[in-house]
Order: C-alpha cells, then structure tokens, then sequence
C-alpha cells in the first residue's frame, strides 16, 4: 500500500501551517490515514444486504444522521435513559468504514437488527460489495458555503490553530480548487445524486436543510427507508419527537461525552464536531467576491446534469445551466408539466398555477422583476439550499431567481 500512496499526487495545506498533506487518489483527496483505511476496504471489506450505509461528505450533517439513525434503529432496545449515545460517542456507536477494523463492522451486525455504517468515500470508490450487496445507503447534503465554513473550523479546531494563524481566505481558494476532505465537493454530491436516480429504492438523498426545517416528515422518511417504520402508536406518543429532540444540536451537545470526552485513539475532543448546526452562517465569513465565485462554480460544475434541488418548501427543481425548472408547472409555451426533468426551459416573471396545495408559483427573471412581484406581498422568507429565496404566503409560493 505505501509503495501506492508514494505514486499518489500530494498537496500541503498551506493555511494550516504545513500540518496536513492530502493525497489524491482515484480523483479524490484526502489524507493518509483514511487513504490507507480506504484502500484496505475496497480490498477486503463484503457488505450485506441488510447493511444500511450513511454517506456523506465532510461537514455536511454526518454526526447529526447518524444519531438520528442510531436512535431510530435502536429505539426497541434502548430508551433515552440507556442509550449507549449517552456515554459513548455516536462515531463510536456508527464506525466509519475507512477509520474501523473489520472486527467493529461485524459487531454492529450482530447487535443492531440493522447494521449502521458510515463513510465519507464517494460513491465511485466504495467497495465494490457495498453495490453488488444491494444494501441500502442514505446519504446527506448541504448548502456549499456552509460547508465550507464548517470544514474551515473543523481542520483548525482539530490542530488548536487560532483564527489569526489560520486564513480563511487560503481555506476558501483550496476548496474552490477541489482540494478538501474526500473533494472535490460538488464530484461527490453528483456522484451520489446520478446513483440514486439509477436506484431511487436503494439510496435516499437528505438535505440538511431540508432536515432543520421539517424534521418529522424528514425523520420519518429516513425510518421508513431504512425499514424501521414509525408505528400510529409510536407517533401518538411522541416517538418521533423525542428522537429529534434527543439528536438535536443543543442537547447532544451539551452531553458530557461531546463536551469533554475524546474518541479512542484520537487526538481531538468531541466538542469539535458541535459547533453551531446553524444555516447560513457562511455570510460571516464571505465577502461578495467569495460568493460569486462560489456560486459561478457551482453552477459551472453542476451545468447540464438536471440535477434536483428540493426547495425549503418541498418542490422539486432542475438545474440547466443558468436555468431552473420547477416541478408543477402545468403546460405552457414556456414550460410542460413532468414527473422528471424537463429537456428545455426558459425563465419567466409571469405567474403560473400550481397543484392545489400550491395555489400560485411566481417564477421570476434575475434583476428587478422579481421586486414588482414580491413587494406587493408580505410573507414568510425562506432560503434553499442553493441561496435562492422563496417566500409563503398561506397557500402561494413566490421563487426569487
């Protein structure tokens, strides 16, 4: 292996002092360590059907699913009076198949009824077992500028680097150029998204947005996939709401395994991975430059895929470029009805019926159209995932682009 890794390109993160070198292997970087626990699950690791997989990229809610699934699959056996989350970390509770020896895998198998097992790998170079098992995998995302945020404190957190030794503006142009844990982000979000249209009954795409902002339904959805259904009676009492109480920033964070105790064979405290759970925290630290690039690259790299983006409210759309399709339009010159993404769209300021849940969609041009519309309103603000903004008003929606 290490006669591999010496072929391997290599980056130095120059914004952390030098004390991080990544390696990129099969177009993805990340560092040694985990490179090596990689290497040696795609060579010896043999998923199981009933294996259920929670995927992520760094930074994008990994802790967070997890607790949450933990406490779903677990829910029979442990109350929040005994669960191991309690005392023991949850990246303890759900090994990482990169970090953990095979041994920790066929535990899980034997004493949970669904086996949890996480990973950070993209999905081009997971295992080849993890597909051909047909086991289910459930994976997470989140808006780009938080995570890159996220990921910034994260690494100098981890090596006790004060904000002023530590650039952010360095930070920001390494990941920009794809350089970050298991990056290029936006190749590891699509690899993802393109595997789940293929196989929509074995892979579940999360928002972390979406999660925050409606977490029963997103809750339940989760338990419903993984196969561990929420019963009438179990809602009746509260179930669901416990468990997103008990997997919720301020508690979990507030535990004192997360707020003084480290994980085996680790340097860092579990502290580090609750920071703050919170949206939008990226416009603290962004300038107007950072964010048109941020955004220019996104859409570059996102251009011509189709690819989905579930609005705050629960909407589907397609991205085309600098286009956006919404899903529930009904047949126009401009735009069809579909069940997919559409082949052509064109953008309009005009307003447009929806189902009749959604009485009205108003779907404006980039400038000042959108101003004349939404002014003679006053509604409920809410963000998506990709920046654009929305507004509520009782049963009509108002989409700023």
């Amino acid at each position: 292996m290490e006669e591999i890794i010496k072929t391997l390109p290599q980056h130095t993160c120059n914004w952390l002092k030098g004390k991080i070198t990544m390696y990129k292997y099969q177009d993805f970087w990340t560092i040694k360590h985990l490179l090596e626990g990689g290497i040696l699950a795609q060579q010896s690791f043999k998923a199981e059907p009933s294996d259920v997989f929670l995927c992520s990229a760094p930074k994008t809610g990994t802790t967070w699913l997890k607790s949450l699934a933990f406490a779903i699959v677990t829910r029979e056996k442990f109350d929040e009076s005994t669960t191991p989350l309690l005392t023991k970390f949850v990246h303890e509770c759900v090994p990482f198949l990169e970090k953990s020896q095979v041994e920790e895998h066929e535990n899980n198998r034997k004493n949970l009824s669904l086996p949890l097992i996480a990973t950070h790998i993209p999905y081009a170079s997971l295992p080849e077992s993890v597909i051909s098992s047909n086991c289910k995998i459930v994976y997470i995302y989140r808006n780009i500028k938080d995570v890159i945020v996220s990921h910034y404190h994260f690494l100098r957190e981890g090596l006790k680097l004060p904000m002023e030794d530590a650039p952010f503006e360095e930070a920001f142009e390494e990941f920009c150029q794809g350089v970050s844990g298991y990056g290029p982000y936006w190749d590891h979000v699509l690899g993802y998204w393109k595997a789940s249209l293929e196989r929509p009954d074995k892979i579940l795409l999360l928002k972390y947005e979406d999660l925050k902002s409606e977490p029963k339904s997103n809750v339940k959805r989760l338990a419903d996939f993984i196969g561990c259904p929420f019963s009438v009676d179990e809602e009746k009492a509260g179930v669901v709401d416990n468990i997103i109480r008990f997997c919720g920033f301020e508690n979990m964070s507030n535990l004192e395994v997360n707020k003084t105790g480290k994980r085996n064979g680790s340097v860092s405290e579990n502290r580090i991975y609750y920071r703050k759970a919170k949206d939008g925290d990226w416009k603290n630290y962004f300038t107007n430059e950072m964010k048109e690039k941020i955004d220019k690259l996104t859409d570059e790299k996102f251009n011509g895929t189709g690819l989905q983006r579930q609005t705050a409210f629960g909407r589907k759309e397609f991205l085309f470029g600098s286009n956006i399709a919404c899903e529930g339009l009904p047949k126009t010159n401009s735009f069809r009805r579909f069940s997919s993404a559409p082949k052509t769209k064109t953008k309009t300021s005009e307003v447009y019926p929806l189902s009749k849940t959604v009485a009205e969609h108003f779907y404006s041009t980039k400038g000042t159209h959108q101003t004349s519309i939404l002014s003679k309103y006053k509604g409920l603000q809410r963000q998506t995932a990709f920046g654009r903004k929305e507004f509520l008003f009782g049963s009509k929606i108002a989409c700023e682009e």
